[in-house]
């Protein structure tokens, strides 16, 4: 009977043909209990029981899911050398030559971009170059191989909006909606990217403050039936993209309609959600329901914020402060907002934040505080590559004040003509812990 076992030769006819579930279930039954069968072919089943192939698989499902599982091991090899070096590696040896290494690359730029968008880049640049060497059955067919190289050039965009490269940015984009139109056409998305790629899209729209565009591309990713996480992570991004083209109210129906999911979800997702729908109320001026909200926010910071959404947080909590008449309190948070923001290295929004103060004291009639910070706040914005037009609206703001001209509603004006030209660094999303 030892004939019967399965040899490399016979497992490989066997994958070539178009089994059935049930072939295949009794194909992994026999690795199961066979010793000799389980030498040859038991990396199948290993990539089954850990749910990375379903009973349809074939070769090319098996060989996709195999290069996943080493993606790991190769980039640890890479992430030993300096970004030149990882650069060579890439293109001059084969084993790097990997399609679960390019998706492995991008997902990681994608988390990085929150935190080291330098890096990030320089991930997707190594994904875009992996892609590039890849060639037709390594493991898939051309119009698959098509979809990778636009998932990886959407990351590269993404990772150079992200670094504030937006023309770089839309010429990656440019490169991925070449590559997808080559692919798509044929094969669908067959490997689950179009969400990626749409979401990424949209956030470069928002970023170019061409709304509209954003818009569509949100709702085309969220219509590829995006799975988990990243369908909240895109309907998220949807309620901020709402909220910055003056749509608050649908932005908060649509994050209030979130909080079961959330809820369902890790903790993180729960945070995320309320949060921004707290933002998002004090902005409307639903100070008395963004209040009751606090409480419920701050215990879940409690559990799953890092020092930024801790930022964020208190940035609402002042605005709360302000919103219930309690002043003496606003000061001293958006005081300490300041300072905590300039240790972060965010000279953007310090700037805002004391034009968030330079409203307080206008109102008490302090002009020279609030000339004091309007130039604190001017000198700032001049090394944050902020539009011509917003550092005028700021420099006339001075002017009223050293004309003692109540400055109360023009700083108001102020900030938000500065927000809605080059957004916060304080975004809130999935991916920044």
């Amino acid at each position: 009977m030892k004939d019967s076992h399965l040899t490399p030769e016979t497992l490989r006819l066997l994958l070539a043909r178009d089994s059935t579930e049930e072939e295949n279930r009794a194909l992994l039954h026999q690795f199961a209990v066979c010793p000799a069968c389980n030498a040859v072919g038991g990396y199948i089943l290993d990539l089954y029981e850990q749910g990375a192939l379903d009973l349809h698989f074939c070769t090319v499902d098996i060989e996709l899911a195999q290069s996943r599982a080493e993606a790991p091991i190769l980039f640890a090899k890479l992430e030993r050398f300096a970004f030149p070096i990882q650069q060579g590696l890439v293109r001059d040896t084969q084993q790097f030559r990997s399609w679960g290494l390019c998706e492995f690359l991008c997902n990681a730029s994608r988390r990085t971009a929150a935190h080291d968008a330098g890096r990030a880049v320089e991930l997707a640049e190594l994904a875009v170059t992996v892609a590039s060497l890849l060639e037709e059955w390594q493991p898939a067919e051309r119009a698959w191989l098509y979809e990778l190289r636009a998932y990886a050039w959407a990351h590269l965009g993404n990772a150079r909006r992200v670094l504030g490269e937006l023309r770089s940015a839309d010429k990656a984009f440019e490169q991925a909606d070449l590559a997808w139109e080559t692919a798509e056409p044929d094969v669908g998305d067959v490997l689950g990217y179009a969400a990626h790629i749409f979401a990424l899209k949209a956030s470069l729209r928002r970023e170019e403050r061409r709304f509209e565009e954003a818009l569509s591309l949100t709702d085309q990713a969220l219509a590829a039936d995006a799975p988990q996480p990243l369908r909240s992570m895109i309907l998220i991004a949807k309620a901020k993209l709402l909220e910055e083209m003056g749509l608050l109210e649908e932005a908060i129906v649509l994050l209030k309609g979130m909080v079961p999911l959330a809820d369902a979800g890790e903790a993180r997702l729960a945070f995320v959600v309320r949060h921004n729908l707290l933002d998002n109320l004090t902005r409307l001026g639903s100070f008395a329901e963004a209040a009751a909200l606090l409480p419920t926010v701050r215990e879940l910071a409690c559990a799953t914020a890092g020092r930024l959404d801790l930022l964020r947080l208190g940035w609402v909590e002042a605005r709360i402060a302000v919103g219930q008449g309690d002043t003496g309190t606003a000061l001293t948070l958006f005081a300490e907002l300041r300072q905590a923001l300039a240790a972060e290295g965010l000279g953007f929004d310090v700037a805002l934040a004391s034009l968030e103060l330079a409203y307080l004291h206008a109102q008490s009639g302090r002009l020279e505080e609030v000339r004091a910070l309007t130039r604190e706040a001017l000198t700032l914005f001049q090394t944050a590559d902020v539009p011509r037009e917003g550092l005028g609206a700021l420099t006339l703001l001075l002017q009223a004040t050293e004309a003692e001209t109540s400055a109360v509603e023009l700083t108001t004006r102020v900030a938000e003509c500065l927000r809605t030209m080059r957004r916060p660094r304080l975004p809130l999303t999935l991916e920044d812990h």
